[in-house]
């Protein structure tokens, strides 16, 4: 299962990444730096800067195991659902004790 979780997550990164690239998020993340003075590139903050560091650093290994929670999760449901659909339907009841044969 961790590597159907590692190839969604590595694909969801990716466009994530792609979408974060695009000039227009690009001006909606500066657009709030408009109103304070100075150059772009010295007044963007700092925290701003450890955030994006800290996501490339943690970001996939975190996605990863997101994933691989989530299909755990589908599995345990999917087998839970067709346990209670098998013991409904009377899959699990045992023989009747006169059918057994050599019993009397």
């Amino acid at each position: 299962m961790s590597a159907i979780a590692n190839w969604l997550a590595r694909h969801t990164w990716y466009w994530m990444l792609y979408g974060m690239r695009r000039p227009w998020i690009k001006r909606l993340q500066h657009r709030w730096l408009r109103s304070y003075p100075g150059e772009p590139y010295k007044r963007f903050p700092p925290g701003f800067v450890k955030q994006n560091r800290f996501a490339r650093k943690v970001g996939l290994h975190l996605l990863t195991f997101t994933i691989n929670l989530f299909l755990v999760s589908v599995v345990l449901t999917f087998f839970y659902e067709g346990a209670t659909y098998m013991l409904e339907s009377g899959m699990f009841q045992p023989p009747e004790r006169a059918h057994i044969v050599g019993i009397r």
